[in-house]
């Protein structure tokens, strides 16, 4: 081809739309890596999409024997199974009001549903619950089935039949939730995954709490009275944060110091693999950012030496890139190079005000950090790093602060602070869309994280 033909083919390809993402009904149809969602194939930040997939209804489960502890455990798990999957977003569960009038008369076999009945109701699925009494101290076999109403097939998961021990049914839903997710999108979920935030119990003291997504199993991982800030998970689960308990501003890693050095050894961020730790120090007045030995705490790296305050590192999900805060042009404003390069290779991302609190999604080129727009208030705002798109997530009226990614990419933790209330702990999807409380308590809740695990999985029924 000659070399005019060529760059005129070259433009054709640049000019030509983008091929749209190929039709699924299942993941397996879909290639590896991409998920199924919306009848469509998402691959790269797309994966983190949210959207209903189809209505779902959940009965009554049924208590067999067992007398009446096991019908209190029953309701518990039908309430719980309906929540989890609406905090998804990937169904829409029909109320008590929209179930067909017999249901209350079938059976949990998909033999024994009146599915004329269920598409009057339009319910696509229906998930049929039995808990069953065992021979072990209030434990009982929990089955959960999925039957598809207009298919006349059924959805059975390993995590639909399992052994529930006394107070497992917690886990027990989660799991089964999450795996029906897998099985729908060909990503698993993340219910009951665990968060990690600094609380204020009283003036001066900032305690670190974990806790479940929609609040619940919640329990403090300091009690020292001191200030413990900016928690955050490392990729095995351990806790660490900034504490003021030795009169220095030390991170520790559960409970035990990991880097001392006199000042400010402040918000760490662990590499996707665990082996490193990028932290902010400092002796003087203006912060670097250090890359230690995520075991012993020695320093590997100075990642910046710039007379500027540099602090909050996050990493790329490959690991390769940080992205940290610094006021080298006069205000905060987000930056990103890479581990590898040194400082000139770094670019700004953000302009004008008060940027600040990045987060890199594990699905790659997505950073959601907080701008200020007014006074006392912030945004999150999301930055495309591929196209150089900024929009803004979260609404007006409230301060979204200190974001932090689920470890799948579909949602977003954040603090909000609303006119006259505490700071509470709120979740969004990952385009800003479904915004709702994690956990709102009397006492104020800052800078939360996500444990990137995933959530352990129940015992299989014997």
């Amino acid at each position: 081809m000659i070399p005019g033909a060529l760059t005129v083919a070259l433009a054709a390809a640049m000019l030509a739309p983008a091929a749209d993402p190929p039709w699924c009904e299942a993941p397996s149809q879909c290639p590896d890596g991409a998920v199924c969602v919306g009848g469509l194939c998402r691959t790269g930040t797309a994966r983190g999409r949210v959207e209903v997939l189809y209505p779902i209804a959940v009965p009554p489960p049924l208590a067999v024997g067992g007398g009446s502890w096991l019908a209190a455990e029953a309701a518990r798990v039908g309430a719980q199974l309906r929540a989890d999957l609406d905090w998804t977003g990937f169904y829409r569960v029909l109320g008590p009001a929209e179930l067909p009038a017999g249901h209350a008369n079938e059976g949990v076999s998909a033999s024994e549903i009146d599915r004329l009945d269920w598409q009057m109701a339009s319910a696509s699925r229906v998930v049929r619950v039995s808990l069953v009494p065992t021979a072990l101290p209030e434990s009982y076999r929990l089955r959960i089935r999925v039957i598809e109403v207009e298919r006349f097939g059924t959805v059975d998961l390993p995590e639909g039949d399992v052994l529930v021990r006394p107070g497992g049914e917690r886990l027990a839903v989660a799991a089964f939730v999450n795996a029906l997710v897998g099985h729908d999108t060909g990503r698993r979920g993340v219910v009951g995954s665990r968060l990690v935030a600094s609380v204020e119990v009283a003036r001066g003291v900032k305690e670190v709490a974990v806790f479940d997504t929609d609040g619940g199993a919640f329990s403090y991982a300091t009690r020292n009275g001191s200030l413990n800030l900016s928690p955050t998970f490392a990729p095995d689960g351990a806790v660490g944060y900034m504490s003021y308990r030795s009169g220095n501003p030390d991170w520790i890693v559960d409970g035990r110091p990991l880097s001392a050095r006199p000042g400010l050894n402040a918000a760490g961020a662990w590499s996707p693999d665990g082996r490193w730790l990028a932290l902010s120090l400092a002796e003087g007045s203006n912060s670097d950012i250090a890359i230690l030995d995520a075991a012993t705490g020695e320093l590997q790296q100075r990642f910046t030496t710039h007379e500027a305050a540099d602090t909050s590192p996050v990493w790329s999900p490959d690991g390769t890139r940080l992205a940290w805060v610094s006021d080298r042009t006069g205000s905060p404003q987000i930056y990103v190079g890479p581990v590898a390069g040194t400082e000139r290779d770094a670019r700004r991302i953000t302009s004008g005000g008060y940027n600040t609190s990045p987060a890199w999604s594990p699905l790659g080129g997505v950073i959601v950090y907080a701008q200020q727009v007014s006074a006392s208030g912030f945004a999150l705002m999301r930055y495309d790093l591929d196209t150089d798109r900024i929009s803004r997530l979260s609404g007006a009226g409230v301060s979204a602060e200190s974001p932090a990614f689920s470890p799948d990419g579909r949602y977003i933790v954040y603090a909000q602070r609303s006119p006259g209330r505490p700071s509470a702990i709120w979740v969004m999807d990952a385009d800003g869309s479904r915004p709702r409380p994690s956990l709102i308590s009397d006492h104020a809740l800052f800078a939360p994280d996500w444990r990137p695990a995933r959530p352990a999985t129940p015992e299989p029924a014997p």
